[in-house]
């Protein structure tokens, strides 16, 4: 790498045979374990493969393993910890109303939406409700084949009385 500006040919030859090698390897690896659910294996496997080459320059090659001490377990420990702790989904909360949608509303032949607020003009309102309400909110909705927002709109106008007699 020290002669990379005098050998650049030296320089490919090295990120074509190693380098590139070892991070197909890593992503190949990260590919066949969906259970990671990373979002993209590809940029995974280069910040993994990154991380190790940075400690290793670093520690060794700069030698300043005093300057910036590290456990290289520790390290790889945490590394690790890291990559395997996207459990959870990527996307941010299934109720935040940007990411769920009902496909129980009606779409026009062209493939869009049909207005489901009659006459009236749509005014764009902001809610917030817990995870918990969210999640009541949907089993409502699913029980009654509505959306979220044509419950909310059902409250909003007739109450919170018996849901089956505001859908007639």
């Amino acid at each position: 790498m020290g002669e990379s500006g005098r050998f650049p040919a030296l320089a490919r030859v090295f990120v074509r045979n190693v380098d590139k090698a070892g991070l197909e390897v890593i992503t190949q690896y990260f590919i066949a374990h969906p259970e990671l659910q990373l979002p993209d294996p590809e940029v995974a496997a280069r910040i993994f493969l990154g991380t190790l080459i940075h400690f290793t320059i670093i520690q060794n090659m700069l030698h300043s393993q005093d300057i910036l001490p590290m456990e290289s377990d520790r390290l790889i420990d945490n590394l690790v910890n890291l990559i395997t702790s996207n459990k959870g989904d990527i996307h941010g909360n299934r109720y935040s109303g940007t990411r769920h949608k009902s496909p129980r509303r009606k779409r026009t032949p062209g493939g869009k939406f049909q207005a489901d607020y009659g006459d009236e003009s749509k005014k764009l309102r902001s809610i917030r409700l817990t995870d918990t309400a969210w999640t009541k909110l949907d089993e409502l909705a699913t029980a009654n084949n509505v959306t979220r927002s044509e419950m909310i709109e059902i409250f909003a106008r007739q109450g919170f009385g018996d849901v089956q007699q505001s859908r007639k």
